[in-house]
């Protein structure tokens, strides 16, 4: 009942002993000094890294700007919320009235 197939589970040792050896040889290689200045200076001729360093500004000032509105947004549920709840015991008093009179006039015509 509760034995499993070995054939259903199959962890992926092998590709993640790939991508580990992929990972290390790529920090290797950036963590070696000359390497890193020799790609540096690729990458500024190329003018990659301007277009990098532009796309990580752009990156965090759209995240600034969505905090922002994800905050404004949360602000504003919350006021509704609370406009709402007002108006929700407003509403029950009114009701709650309305019941007790004629809960009272139903009590007079019965007697």
């Amino acid at each position: 009942m509760f034995e499993r197939n070995r054939d259903e589970y199959h962890f992926p040792t092998k590709r993640f002993l790939l991508l580990g050896a992929l990972i290390g040889a790529g920090v290797y290689y950036l963590s070696r000094e000359e390497n890193r200045r020799a790609l540096d200076q690729k990458l500024n001729e190329l003018g990659i890294k301007d277009a990098a360093q532009d796309a990580a500004q752009t990156a965090q000032e759209t995240l600034e700007k969505a905090k922002e509105t994800a905050k404004d947004m949360a602000d504003t549920a919350a006021d509704k919320a609370k406009e709402i709840r007002e108006t929700v015991q407003e509403n029950a008093k009114v009701a709650g009235a309305v019941i007790a009179d004629k809960a009272q006039d139903a009590k007079e015509a019965a007697k």
